[in-house]
């Protein structure tokens, strides 16, 4: 009889998880990214047609709010750690 174990080693584990909230909104967005590396976060927000609206470097857990002086419409935020990257839409009412 064969027995079989596996695990995952937490020291190995990868992390980058992004959130966005509330979206839509009315004012501004809370952005969080979770990530086990400690590498600043560069983050772009880009208007539909790829116009860029405001960029900023935030941290690992940090909550970051943005867009309280933006118009109406569809964004694009593009999150960037080293080759990690995410691409969030959010909608300001």
């Amino acid at each position: 009889e064969t027995t079989a174990v596996s695990y995952v080693d937490m020291a190995d584990a990868k992390i980058f998880e992004a959130k966005i909230g509330p979206n839509p909104s009315e004012n501004r967005f809370n952005l969080q990214v979770q990530s086990s590396s400690g590498e600043p976060i560069h983050v772009t927000v880009v208007d539909i047609s790829g116009r860029l609206i405001s960029q900023f470097v935030t941290t690992p857990y940090q909550t970051m709010n943005f867009g309280a002086d933006i118009k109406k419409g569809v964004y694009m935020v593009h999150i960037l750690q080293g080759n990690d990257r995410k691409t969030l839409k959010v909608i300001k009412l």
